[in-house]
């Protein structure tokens, strides 16, 4: 019976942390400087102006420890009531560029670019903080893709080249290259073509080429 007990009372303190987690995500935070409310989930400073008690217009936005010191994060751009709108860039500590682009009622709306601390990279559009329409990833070890994009994840047409060289290009459904069967290849400069078809029923054209003297695997 104790130990029943105390996994309720863990699981209501789990329940509590997480509620009061997500009330700071959205919770209109005053800037130690001022009295401006800016919506942020820690302490900050703003260098701006203030219209009814928000954060307004042109700024910059220094996020803050406990203690009231800047930590080296910060946000330049545009403010609409406490919110990020319009065109402004986020940066990490180290003064390293996180995202720069465009805002809509403080998530990431239209065309934009995230660096990501991997060393990969997305240009492209959002929506709604998710990767949508078209967009371009860049791995670090110089791959690529380019194409479609919707809830976050490659979805519609799309071309993959890999850092060797090996092109897939065709349709992806949830981040995944639609194609045939899993064949391993060992061609001199070959292509491979085919269709294939969608979840939604619809068939697909594809194409894998791998360049001379590779061996690749397609799935």
């Amino acid at each position: 019976m104790k130990t029943l007990y105390l996994k309720m009372l863990t699981s209501f303190t789990l329940i509590l942390v997480s509620f009061n987690i997500a009330i700071a995500q959205t919770y209109f935070r005053f800037a130690l400087n001022n009295n401006c409310k800016y919506k942020t989930d820690s302490d900050f400073k703003w260098i701006g102006k203030c219209k009814n008690g928000y954060a307004h217009g042109f700024g910059t936005i220094y996020w803050c420890d406990k203690n009231g010191n800047k930590t080296g994060n910060k946000y330049i751009g545009n403010v609409w009531y406490g919110k990020n709108q319009g065109y402004g860039i986020q940066y990490y500590s180290d003064g390293s560029i996180y995202y720069k682009g465009y805002w809509s009622n403080d998530k990431k709306n239209g065309q934009g670019t995230i660096y990501y601390s991997n060393g990969s990279k997305y240009v492209g559009n959002w929506e709604n903080d998710n990767r949508s329409g078209y967009g371009e990833y860049y791995w670090s070890d110089g791959s690529y893709y380019k194409g479609k994009w919707s809830n976050d994840r490659r979805n519609g047409y799309g071309k993959e080249v890999s850092a060797s060289g090996t092109v897939y290009e065709g349709y992806f459904e949830n981040g995944k290259f639609i194609g045939s069967s899993s064949t391993t290849f060992s061609y001199i400069a070959s292509d491979k073509y085919g269709y294939a078809t969608l979840s939604s029923g619809q068939t697909s054209y594809w194409k894998y080429y791998v360049p001379a003297n590779t061996m690749g695997v397609f799935t």
